[in-house]
């Protein structure tokens, strides 16, 4: 089963029923204007260009219609030493919150349990990135509804709603009233957008066997500057306006 990652607040907007698109970079990025289009069975025909003649080629997104994913969270693991993983805790469940603000008392707890149990204590508490979370520890699933191919430009106020964009009231006179602005809900998509696709990445390229730098911002206005001290600017490659697979979903019970 293929898990997904997604930010805290949006794992609470898809709790809450708020969330049900995500949208996610294309890789690679058609190299012209032509774009793509559907083809069939969730794989679209990408348009690129190379020297001499445009080249076509095929891209399959990662969900397909159809498929349940797990939603990737980070955990706090209980590392047994050659025991191997024996307990796990979600950092945001309520009855343990109060635990999770001083490790120190969580691990005397655990240690509590293995004295009375008359076992060497043995382990650690440690926090597992949720790169790492494995199928069988979620507890969340998403069912794919929809896929689709866009610039992420081309999102619309609806869709903006249907990422979990919450736009707060406006305050006039001692009263909110709604919120009027255009494009309200795509302004407040473009922030969440680049806060995590304006920046650097490092991306291993197997085929020159070097490490190069990537950023996918709303527009080039957002885009973050190349290092002034960097050695290897030709390693830098900022997309403006990508293009993006659109996924449909729905929370699911697995």
């Amino acid at each position: 089963m293929n898990g997904i990652l997604f930010k805290p607040d949006s794992i609470k907007a898809i709790v809450e029923g708020r969330k049900t698109q995500t949208r996610r970079v294309i890789k690679p990025q058609p190299l012209s204007g032509r774009g793509i289009r559907h083809y069939k069975d969730s794989q679209f025909v990408v348009y690129s260009t190379s020297d001499p003649l445009p080249a076509l080629y095929t891209i399959k997104p990662r969900y397909q219609v159809g498929e349940t994913v797990y939603i990737k969270e980070k955990l706090l693991v209980w590392d047994g030493g050659a025991g191997g993983l024996s307990n796990f805790v979600y950092t945001d469940d309520p009855e343990i919150s109060a635990l999770l603000e001083d490790n120190n008392r969580l691990l005397v707890a655990r240690e509590t349990e293995n004295i009375l149990a008359g076992e060497p204590v043995v382990g650690k508490w440690k926090w597992r990135s949720p790169l790492f979370m494995f199928a069988e520890h979620a507890r969340r699933f998403i069912k794919i509804t929809g896929v689709g191919a866009e610039r992420v430009q081309e999102i619309t106020e609806e869709d903006a709603k249907a990422e979990g964009i919450i736009v707060s009231p406006l305050w006039r006179g001692g009263v909110y009233i709604p919120y009027v602005l255009n494009d309200a809900y795509r302004k407040e998509y473009r922030k969440l957008w680049n806060s995590i696709n304006a920046k650097w990445k490092r991306v291993y390229n197997r085929e020159l066997k070097i490490y190069e730098y990537w950023q996918f911002p709303w527009s080039e206005e957002d885009a973050v500057p190349i290092p002034k001290n960097t050695k290897h600017p030709e390693r830098y490659h900022c997309v403006p306006n990508p293009w993006v697979f659109v996924y449909s979903f729905k929370r699911v019970e697995e």
